[in-house]
């Protein structure tokens, strides 16, 4: 015979949790009959006397809560922002028998492990500490599902971020179960179909770039090896080439290291390089990013995958996917340039009704929400904006002539524009990076300094028409920055030449459809 009532807290993953249905608990480790998560338990169907008594109470809180809340963070706004589309914690956070009131519930995040599972929760912390928030605190509720509460001009609030994998991002959104949706890849077209009803998924006003993601290969430093394409390495780590001298090393066997399936950084890993292939049996699995590359730096023979923060004693690869091989860094990566690289997302309706979202969103692409991104370890879109110079000798094998003269006589900045999958317009990361550009000709240092536009195309077509769309590309650039008041010397274009990635797969092709952004010295 059950002895209460709990509520399952898999929002974005469970029906039973999106429509916060009350499940019967005959134990205080019941689990949810549909997705077999824990319950937590509704302290809400206590005594009639206890709740008649408790109602006037409970209201003086919340309105008192709603109405500090509102003060702080919109404050004059007629809206009625968080706390009217708000729902109470206790349908996502343990009863106590002498539990406060329930706290308003300001956000709801889900979607992706290598956002969710560190970055998501830091931000919402670093958010509510720049609000004025006090006693913030984080609690694991289950497996990659964590709840920040905080007090804020006196009333409780709270934030849940459910970290079940980028797809639960679309779905919680689709469902109305989450206000913010974590991804480490972009929206597929099926998935925009089925939130329609929110707006474009792919505008400026829905798709938020907060971060990059770059892994570094890494082995021993005394291994010969410098650089891998992507093919060897899915080939090592799935099986198929298991010594040395098969990939230009010494005659040895290779010993494979990666890291945990639960990690953020396999994820990346498995999504940019194994791709539908498994990983090799007999792989070594590591939980902690410094033991693995410790690991790698004392045995002569190993191969590891790490985040860069962790690369330490050992020597990180080139990797190359079908152009140049080149070196992670966060130049590189900050470019995207660096084969294993992939954007981080946040997905949100094009109207939120929740006014929390908006301003959350924008917090994050702010310096300080971008320093909380670098501390988790990924690379920032804003932060580390000061230009980088390219060395004479830094020129790529076979570049056109006139493009190494731009490269010597230039300072090139930290990042790229891309474009639109079959479009001539700017993706919505570049419009961010406008105004990175923007901001630093602005400074006092680089004022006066002149741009330089250098266009890409891929492969498709004739080289002459490349030629053309690149420099059709370098122009689009152009016009955009001189409408903001930016200074451009020069915009030019060299086709499909220096691909930086494959031109046998889209995603490849996507990168190679670039312009580089250079001040002349």
């Amino acid at each position: 015979m059950a002895s209460g009532v709990g509520r399952c807290i898999n929002f974005g993953g469970c029906t039973k949790a999106d429509t916060k249905e009350q499940i019967p608990m005959a134990s205080p480790d019941a689990i949810c009959p549909e997705c077999g998560k824990p319950l937590i338990a509704d302290s809400s169907r206590g005594s009639i006397l206890i709740v008649v008594l408790g109602l006037g109470c409970l209201a003086l809180v919340v309105v008192g809560a709603a109405f500090g809340i509102r003060s702080l963070l919109g404050r004059g706004s007629p809206s009625p922002g968080p706390v009217a589309n708000a729902t109470p914690a206790s349908a996502a956070a343990p009863a106590s028998p002498r539990a406060a009131a329930p706290s308003v519930a300001l956000l709801r995040l889900c979607g992706s492990n290598t956002i969710g599972s560190q970055l998501g929760p830091e931000l919402v912390k670093a958010y509510l500490l720049k609000n004025g928030a006090t006693q913030v605190t984080q609690q694991e509720l289950a497996a990659d599902e964590h709840l920040v509460t905080a007090t804020l001009n006196g009333g409780a609030v709270s934030v849940s971020v459910a970290a079940h994998g980028s797809a639960t991002a679309f779905e919680g959104l689709r469902r109305g179960a989450c206000d913010v949706g974590m991804a480490s890849r972009g929206i597929k077209r099926q998935e925009m179909a089925h939130l329609a009803s929110l707006g474009d998924m792919t505008s400026r006003a829905s798709e938020h770039v907060i971060g990059l993601d770059g892994i570094a290969v890494i082995v021993n430093p005394s291994n010969p090896v410098d650089a891998l394409t992507v093919d060897q390495l899915r080939n090592i780590y799935a099986g198929r080439v298991g010594n040395w001298k098969q990939v230009g090393g010494r005659a040895s066997q290779i010993s494979v290291e990666a890291r945990d399936d639960k990690s953020g950084t396999y994820d990346t890993f498995s999504s940019l390089v194994l791709g539908k292939q498994k990983l090799v049996r007999g792989a070594k699995r590591f939980e902690d990013s410094r033991a693995l590359s410790d690991t790698v730096s004392g045995q002569p023979n190993a191969i590891g995958f790490i985040g860069l923060p962790y690369v330490g004693n050992s020597k990180a690869l080139k990797v190359a996917s079908g152009g140049l091989a080149i070196a992670p860094n966060p130049l590189t990566v900050g470019r995207e340039t660096y084969p294993l690289t992939r954007r981080l997302y946040l997905y949100t309706a094009s109207n939120p009704s929740n006014a929390q979202v908006r301003r959350f969103i924008d917090f994050v692409q702010s310096p300080d929400g971008q320093r909380t991104v670098e501390r988790a370890g990924f690379v920032a879109t804003v932060v580390g904006e000061t230009p980088v110079a390219v060395k004479n000798g830094s020129v790529p094998p076979g570049a056109p002539a006139e493009y190494a003269r731009i490269v010597r006589s230039s300072d090139q900045l930290p990042f790229n524009f891309y474009f639109k999958t079959g479009s001539p317009a700017l993706d919505n990361k570049a419009y961010v990076d406008v105004g990175r550009l923007v901001a630093i000709v602005s400074t006092k240092r680089e004022a006066g300094r002149k741009v330089v536009l250098v266009g890409f195309a891929d492969s498709t077509g004739t080289h002459d028409a490349n030629r053309a769309l690149s420099i059709a590309r370098a122009e689009s650039v152009k016009r955009e920055l001189i409408s903001q008041g930016v200074n451009v010397k020069e915009a030019t274009g060299f086709g499909d030449a220096l691909p930086i990635r494959d031109n046998a797969t889209e995603d490849g092709r996507q990168k190679n459809r670039r312009v580089e952004i250079f001040l002349a010295r």
